[in-house]
């Protein structure tokens, strides 16, 4: 019986497509060595003779640096080389959820928020696309599920990844609060509302570790 919110970007649900980060993990961890190398050329990151892992970090790193429409178009080229190459991109165990899985969620006491509607790094998006993300993934979680959408999770959630043109067209959107992914807590009284701090619970998180930080969240971060 504990209440949770979900953070949902809305252009990906029902389409079955995975997150542009994932798929460009997946790619480049399982792509044969000659592929891998016009993969690099297309992304314009070279591996410098990194595993492949570590050059996927780099190339994460990279494009959530660029402007916007290079970010897409850099995804987009390894999108059709994939598809030109006849490399299969479906992965069934990951993928977002459904309009129906969130409307279940919701009518059973859980709260849904909004993840914007395409993941984009919003600090490298003009005033008006980062009004669209924000406001329209808002209307759209309202409208399917029936329930306020009172809060919104930045994608990335770095102190690079908002700034105060975001924090105004959160609060103009209508947003009861926002949150970041710089890790921490928030004092009463001294917060912001639209750039709230969290504690990061990740998959390797133990329940001691868990524990530990409901009953002293200060030493994680302040």
């Amino acid at each position: 019986n504990t209440p949770a919110v979900f953070y949902v970007s809305v252009d990906y649900l029902d389409t079955g497509k995975r997150f542009w980060f994932e798929f460009l993990v997946s790619v480049i961890k399982q792509l044969p060595e000659a592929q891998f190398d016009k993969i690099a050329k297309l992304l314009c990151v070279t591996a410098d003779g990194q595993d492949r892992m570590a050059y996927a970090e780099r190339v994460l790193d990279y494009l959530k640096q660029v402007p916007n429409d290079t970010r897409l178009e850099k995804i987009d080229a390894v999108y059709r080389y994939c598809e030109e190459n006849h490399i299969s991109v479906v992965d069934p165990g990951s993928r977002p959820m459904s309009w129906d899985n969130v409307r279940e969620m919701s009518a059973n006491g859980m709260e849904i928020g909004s993840h914007t509607l395409s993941h984009p790094i919003l600090t490298r998006l003009s005033a008006d696309d980062i009004w669209t993300e924000i406001d329209a993934s808002r209307k759209a979680i309202e409208a399917r599920t029936g329930e306020e959408c009172r809060s919104l999770a930045y994608p990335n959630g770095g102190a690079g990844d908002m700034n105060e043109a975001v924090f105004e067209a959160v609060g103009r959107s209508g947003y009861r609060y926002a949150c970041s992914y710089i890790p921490g807590f928030n004092i009463h009284g001294k917060l912001s509302k639209y750039s709230l701090r969290r504690l990061h619970v990740e998959r390797y998180t133990g329940k001691a570790e868990f524990a530990a930080m409901l009953a002293l969240p200060g030493i994680f971060g302040g």
